[in-house]
């Protein structure tokens, strides 16, 4: 499980944007390298519950698993990578970006999804206002990604000299807010650090393999799931912990979504308004397992059992993997639907 060829890449597209990393906020700044290496990285990100054991053991088991693929069919490989750093997301930043949104008279979408919600729901959304948004700068501190941005690519970074650097490495780096995901999922310290390195090693796979179309998106979020090693790192410390794990680490979550999401029906009243946006979330990207998405792509047919559907996503990955992961790519997707 070795982190060396990740890290490698990594020291590499930090000096590939070098002025970019000049400019941003060190105080509250952690770059991917600095997070794998760094025991003080979640100090200054103010997340005292990352859990560096979970981060090094989940990076190291995808580094492994991508490294396996290099060279392989259409992937793409380390080269292609671009720099990956975290930043800090203060509750009173958020709530302000929040409070100014609802106020929007074009924000109506927004309202309409999270006026019920505390303001940092608004990064349970991935998709969500996931087009690049940039940054902005205080007077005399660096550059901040703006509030309630799930992520920001490089393409909206202000600065010519920065814009320069991207068109010779042509490689896009991406920043991440970190919020208080604890307190937002009702989950523990290592509950919540699988939630967040899920979604990095997601995005780190989507640089790494070829390019997927949208209505295939559902392959690659399994098969990421895969590379992390799957289930088993962190033991649940509640029912509600069990099932947060099963979607961000469980390979086989999306063909058992339908019976644990059911389970929890009856006990709506016990959770937060937080917790019943997540199930309904989940319920809308997995539920039902058979859908004629899945049925075209996944061969998954109404009458399988559990069993049956997973064995079947196993054969159709395997598939993938032997294939040089060609099938990522479907030139018939022309709809843009980001479900799972």
């Amino acid at each position: 499980m070795s982190l060396a060829p990740l890290i490698e890449r990594q020291v590499e597209a930090e000096a590939e944007h070098r002025l970019l990393f000049q400019r941003l906020d060190h105080a509250r700044t952690v770059t991917l390298r600095e997070l794998l290496t760094d025991a003080a990285a979640p100090e200054r990100l103010q997340a005292p519950w990352l859990n560096l054991a979970v981060i090094q053991t989940r990076f190291g088991r995808a580094t492994e698993w991508l490294h396996q693929h290099q060279g392989v069919g259409r992937v793409r490989g380390w080269q292609h990578l671009g720099p990956v750093f975290f930043q800090a997301s203060p509750l009173a930043e958020d709530e302000a970006e929040h409070s100014r949104r609802l106020a929007d008279p074009y924000g109506f979408c927004y309202a309409e999804r999270f006026q019920d919600l505390p303001a940092q729901a608004a990064y349970l959304v991935t998709n969500y206002g996931s087009t690049p948004v940039g940054m902005e700068e205080g007077w005399q501190r660096g550059w901040t990604l703006w509030p309630l941005s799930g992520f920001s690519s490089l393409l909206c970074f202000g600065g010519d000299a920065v814009w320069r650097e991207y068109f010779r490495s042509r490689r896009t780096a991406v920043g991440n807010r970190v919020p208080d995901w604890p307190s937002l999922l009702g989950v523990g310290g290592a509950v919540a650090t699988e939630y967040l390195v899920r979604l990095v090693i997601h995005d780190l796979g989507h640089s790494f393999l070829p390019t997927i179309g949208p209505l295939r998106e559902s392959y690659h979020n399994v098969m990421m799931l895969r590379a992390g090693g799957g289930p088993g790192l962190v033991d649940p410390g509640s029912d509600w912990e069990s099932l947060v794990l099963a979607e961000c680490t469980d390979p086989y979550f999306p063909m058992q979504a339908a019976r644990l999401l059911e389970s929890w029906r009856d006990r709506i009243g016990e959770l937060t308004p937080v917790q019943r946006f997540l199930l309904n979330l989940w319920s809308r990207w997995y539920v039902p397992t058979c859908s004629r998405r899945r049925q075209r792509y996944w061969g998954l047919r109404p009458r399988m059992d559990e069993g049956a559907c997973c064995r079947q996503a196993d054969r159709v990955l395997d598939a993938i993997v032997v294939g040089g992961f060609a099938a990522y790519h479907d030139r018939d997707d022309k709809r843009v639907t980001l479900r799972r």
